[in-house]
């Protein structure tokens, strides 16, 4: 496979040639969809017919569109027989036979085709199990680029039209479902005939689709004057078992509607859980997907908190990706971090705890795993170029830094004002798609007296974080950035500051610049940066000097910015800029502070996650940490830690800096036996 790279310049997008043969043509746009799918469970194959709305602004000698492993029987354009044929990349032309060009205009283009069912991406045969009963169901994920497998279409974000969904189930003991309501129930020879209400305006990979013979529960939601039926479709549907996902979706609609000033669009919402494989959960609306267990509490596969955190993001995604849709998917980041984003603001609200708390919890409990990679200099950028492989775009990177950088951007500006900015945004844009660029110029045109371009084009189109050095050594503060494993990246970073008088402030450091200064306090011996009430995606180097005045003075600064400290020095030890018992002396320091709790513990495992195969290392820093500083971690040890992956190299402590802090523990924590034994 040919990968072509797109080459990214401040403000400006080079798309190579490569990329515009590789998408459709935009002088032919769907209009509307009327599909019929027939699946056959037990053969694990479907028909499929289906009849597009196109207008073309040009004369065509063709139409292409994307089409991947359906076997077409039939095609015509306007009633008149058609000629289809297979090219490269999951497409198909068609055109007329002996009648010449498709001129400009409206046009009915007709298929019918078969094809089959997947494990995974397309129309796929799905299991669910409750308890001892098994069963089997037909769903749908079409997510990024998968619709093709199901009709012939024009797969891609930015070519929404409406739809009218037909599905046929094999007898009465099967219902089938959609995004819109049931309008018509129609049993014949084959099976039964469902037939739902016309779609709003939608990209191809929103259409949900499943036959099943689930229950439901139901309950309605009113707001804003409006009644929404919510059911949970499940094996055992009941109050007792769904009531918890049905409250989580209906506090969703109710803060997202308050939020945006857009209600939820769609007349009904139903939520269906299965063995879904790789994928958590889908955000098609009208009819949501669910991992088995998020919409089920007796199965007792998630707690509260992650069913919450999920169900609030997909409900996210009604306004912040269905309603506005990145126009293609290296703009990815944009749904899914604002889903992201929204999903712990309703957390924190819900939760009474403050939104950089949760930021850090969500951090700390490994949910972000590439995040603290991309600190590290060890992941790729945010807005993706590999526009051939859209099932990767799905990573932990797109979701957390884009949802790090929108709560950059709210400190920024302020909350109102950043409320009212995603309100226009959202308006400007409703049932249409955008690009990074379109939020860009949200901002600016609200806050032309900030660097907005310059600052969110340094972290969308880089990887990495940046890194500041700050020298003490003259009269005056000195920041510059440095350029991490050779890069020539840098950023425009706004960078928040206290001083111990608890002066606080904003410097901006424009990428251009090689150095700025900051004022020394006459009155503050030190200061501390990036806070945690005001927090930036960057990492900042102090001076030995620095450090200790911070680390002699830890009661003097409030706890959400020792917070965003303690993240600071984890990285700065990974970066191999501290020692290990410099960040032990941190953690001891932070230990006496009351408020500090279970957090603690887990940022201390989440340190030493390289040496957690070193099992006699691991127990004596476990101990030295339950002794000196007087806690008790035992509780809160993840079961991976101080287990071997049996395909490591268990003599290779080269990683993360551990040879340097196996070293210390073996110095100051083992006894002389012991250390003879293991080094």
């Amino acid at each position: 496979m040919d990968h072509t790279i797109v080459l990214i310049l401040f403000g400006v997008q080079i798309i190579t040639a490569k990329e515009l043969t590789y998408r459709l043509s935009r002088d032919v746009i769907p209009k509307h969809y009327s599909l019929k799918l027939q699946p056959d469970i037990d053969a694990e194959t479907f028909r499929g017919e289906v009849t597009i709305t196109i207008y073309s602004t040009a004369e065509k000698e063709r139409i292409i569109l994307h089409s991947l492993n359906l076997n077409i029987t039939f095609a015509e354009i306007n009633q008149h027989p058609a000629k289809v044929e297979e090219l490269e990349d999951a497409r198909i032309a068609v055109s007329f036979i002996n009648r010449g060009h498709i001129q400009p205009g409206e046009h009915l283009i007709r298929f019918k085709y078969h094809g089959r069912l997947y494990e995974q991406f397309g129309l796929r045969k799905a299991s669910y199990k409750y308890n001892s009963h098994k069963g089997h169901l037909i769903v749908n994920e079409f997510e990024a680029h998968h619709a093709r497998k199901a009709f012939p279409c024009f797969d891609e974000p930015n070519f929404k039209a409406r739809f009218n969904v037909r599905l046929i189930t094999p007898n009465d003991s099967y219902i089938a479902l959609s995004n819109m309501p049931e309008i018509g129930r129609y049993p014949f020879s084959e099976g039964i005939l469902y037939v739902f209400a016309t779609t709003v305006k939608m990209s191809t990979y929103l259409v949900s689709l499943a036959i099943t013979d689930y229950t439901y529960y139901e309950e309605m939601f009113v707001h804003n004057n409006k009644t929404i039926p919510i059911r949970v479709y499940t094996y055992n549907a009941s109050k007792e078992n769904n009531h918890a996902a049905i409250e989580a979706a209906m506090i969703s609609i109710r803060y997202y509607n308050d939020y945006t000033g857009l209600d939820y669009p769609l007349p009904k919402l139903d939520m269906i859980e299965y063995d879904k494989g790789k994928v958590t959960a889908t955000e098609t609306w009208g009819l949501i997907q669910f991992k088995e267990g998020l919409l089920t509490t007796d199965l007792d596969i998630y707690d509260a908190f992650q069913c919450h955190l999920v169900i609030f993001h997909e409900l996210g995604h009604f306004w912040f990706g269905n309603l506005v849709t990145n126009d293609w998917w290296n703009d990815l980041w944009l749904q899914e971090g604002f889903a992201t984003f929204m999903s712990y603001k309703m957390i924190a609200e819900r939760e009474d705890v403050g939104i950089s708390k949760l930021f850090r919890l969500i951090e700390v409990i490994d949910m972000d795993t590439q995040f603290r990679e991309d600190k590290l200099q060890l992941v790729s950028y945010l807005h993706s170029t590999d526009y051939m492989e859209n099932d990767k775009l799905f990573d932990g990177i797109v979701y957390t830094k884009g949802a790090y950088l929108l709560r950059m951007l709210e400190v920024l500006v302020g909350e109102k004002l950043f409320q009212q900015i995603v309100r226009n945004f959202l308006k400007n844009h409703e049932f249409g798609t955008v690009t990074t660029n379109d939020l860009i110029q949200e901002f600016e045109d609200q806050v032309p007296y900030m660097d907005i371009r310059s600052f969110m084009e340094s972290y969308i189109y880089q990887y990495g974080h940046p890194v500041l050095n700050v020298d003490d050594s003259s009269e005056k503060y000195v920041l510059s950035q440095i350029l991490a494993n050779n890069s020539s990246n840098k950023w425009t970073i706004p960078i928040s500051y206290a001083y111990a008088n608890n002066t606080t402030g904003y410097i901006w450091f424009d990428r251009e610049a090689e150095t700025i200064t900051l004022d020394k306090s006459v009155d503050s011996e030190f200061m501390l940066f990036n806070l945690g009430s005001k927090p930036g995606i960057y990492i900042v180097n102090y001076t030995d000097t620095m450090l200790r005045n911070i680390l002699d003075n830890i009661g003097n600064f409030p706890l959400e910015d020792l917070e965003t400290f303690e993240d600071n020095m984890k990285v700065l030890y990974q970066m191999k800029y501290i020692n290990c018992d410099t960040v032990l002396e941190f953690f001891g320091a932070m230990q006496n502070q009351s408020t500090y709790n279970s957090l603690f513990f887990y940022a201390v495992l989440d340190v030493f996650q390289s040496i957690s195969c070193y099992k006699q290392e691991y127990r004596a820093l476990i101990e030295h940490l339950n002794t000196k500083y007087k806690i008790k971690i035992d509780l809160f040890i993840p079961e991976s830690y101080g287990k071997c992956d049996e395909n490591r190299n268990t003599t290779d402590i080269s990683d993360l800096h551990s040879q340097q802090c196996i070293q210390w523990i073996s110095n100051n924590l083992l006894n002389a036996n012991e250390t003879q034994n293991i080094m």
